[in-house]
């Protein structure tokens, strides 16, 4: 099995954040800011996200899950972007929303 180098992090846009906490105070503990990167030596293997929309489903808050799918939106197109920008260096990337 090949070896990976994984690492993960938090990146929440505070702005979209903030208009989610302002409708549902309690859903800061459901704020889908996690993104995980796989890499292989010299290149980028897999970038993973929670799939926002999901999460703000176990909220029954219509202006949450309009947040939601924004957030979606926005790290869709994160994922095509670094699809590109993988392919200009000669790697395949992909993107996953779990």
């Amino acid at each position: 099995m090949p070896k990976y180098r994984i690492t993960a992090f938090g990146e929440c846009n505070p702005p979209l954040a903030y208009r989610a906490i302002e409708a549902d105070p309690e859903i800061g503990l459901l704020l889908p800011c996690n993104v995980v990167v796989r890499e292989r030596p010299g290149a980028v293997d897999t970038v993973s996200f929670m799939d926002p929309v999901a999460v703000v489903e176990l909220v029954d808050n219509e202006d949450v899950r309009v947040v939601g799918q924004e957030v979606r939106a926005k790290l869709e197109r994160v994922g095509v972007s670094l699809i590109e920008q993988s392919k200009h260096v000669g790697c395949s990337c992909t993107t996953a929303l779990r």
